[in-house]
């Protein structure tokens, strides 16, 4: 399970790279969205949907699991595996 999590997650960092591109890819591509949210006064922990397609809307091209990890960063949530369904059972418990 922990390497299918850590795979999706250098694919979003991978995907961000792409777009970004610079030496400080991720860190840049954070702060860009950070920003993008201030300015549309959206919070990524309590709308992270209305989020992450602000963030889509304003970069074309990123993908709906590289705006998830931004969302996720900017958020300060520890990364998740969108196809991890173990959480909920977690929860439920």
């Amino acid at each position: 399970m922990l390497s299918r999590q850590n795979d999706t997650r250098q694919r979003a960092e991978a995907q961000i790279r792409r777009l970004f591109a610079d030496d400080t890819t991720v860190d840049n591509a954070a702060a860009w969205a950070h920003a993008e949210l201030a300015d549309a006064g959206i919070s990524a922990s309590r709308s992270p949907l209305r989020a992450a397609k602000r963030l889509r809307r304003n970069r074309s091209g990123l993908t709906r699991l590289g705006a998830r990890y931004l969302v996720d960063r900017v958020a300060d949530r520890r990364w998740r595996d969108p196809r991890d369904e173990t959480w909920r059972d977690r929860i439920l418990m």
